[in-house]
């Protein structure tokens, strides 16, 4: 799809992935929202309310097609070129909508919970925190390394030791009764599901929730840890290398309201 396109070459695409709960999507508004910035970011020459018409219509036809099971779906915008072009000034702009069956709960826990590794290496873009894009080459080769040793998902720091988030999703950890995550930034990606996670826990469920820096000790004293992916879901952290972790009904019961109330 992406053969002649210098956003495959040199990670200068726009993409966000998410899928469908209860045969409706939910954040889509957010997701647009992320594409259309990161589009703008990436060519602020071209006609925005164009691509956003465009957007709505590919979406419209996907919709429709919901009633016959959930659905993944990645859209995923770059530059198509005859020949590559590292200014990528020269082309064809495209969007892609990309869709495949998809099963499973939204919320992972028990067996299915995660095994998360530590990193050795920071995680760090220089992109802005609000668009999902660039070369995650680096990000996959560690993340296969630590599946290969056992592991689910793989934790990443900032450059002063903080925790930043996961390879594939952004973490919580909850603690007496308040919820911490990471401020987004250069490492910390601005999750859509992140997002709402923390909107209706505060306007809810009345629940504090802590966006600040968090060392990895004090993550690991935390009650309950949890990762969020607009794909993957909610997943509960079972462990991090040697630090387990045990269910905790009280945020267990949060996350099932929070995705029952998934628009």
């Amino acid at each position: 799809m992406l053969r002649n396109s210098s956003s495959h070459l040199y990670g200068c695409s726009v993409f966000t992935s998410l899928r469908s709960v209860n045969k409706k999507f939910f954040g889509i508004n957010l997701h647009k929202e992320r594409v259309l910035s990161g589009v703008n970011y990436w060519w602020p020459y071209l006609d925005l309310d164009e691509i956003s018409k465009d957007f709505d219509e590919k979406l419209k036809k996907i919709e429709s097609s919901l009633l016959d099971g959930d659905v993944y779906l990645r859209i995923t915008c770059w530059i198509e070129m005859e020949r590559p072009n590292i200014m990528m000034f020269d082309g064809v702009f495209k969007m892609d909508f990309l869709t495949r069956p998809i099963n499973g709960s939204f919320i992972n826990k028990g067996e299915h919970g995660a095994n998360v590794a530590l990193s050795n290496i920071e995680r760090r873009s220089s992109l802005p925190p609000y668009i999902k894009g660039g070369k995650l080459l680096p990000i996959h080769k560690i993340l296969q390394e630590r599946s290969n040793a056992g592991f689910d998902e793989v934790l990443f720091f900032r450059d002063d030791n903080s925790v930043s988030e996961c390879s594939r999703a952004n973490i919580f950890g909850y603690k007496k009764g308040v919820l911490f995550t990471p401020e987004i930034g250069p490492d910390v990606l601005a999750g859509v599901t992140r997002r709402l996670i923390i909107n209706f826990f505060t306007t809810q469920l009345n629940c504090q929730v802590v966006v600040a820096d968090i060392s990895l000790e004090e993550m690991l004293e935390c009650d309950a840890l949890f990762m969020s992916n607009s794909v993957r879901g909610i997943t509960m952290v079972n462990s991090v290398e040697e630090n387990s972790f045990k269910p905790v009904q009280a945020i267990e019961q949060m996350i099932d309201l929070f995705v029952a109330n998934l628009e």
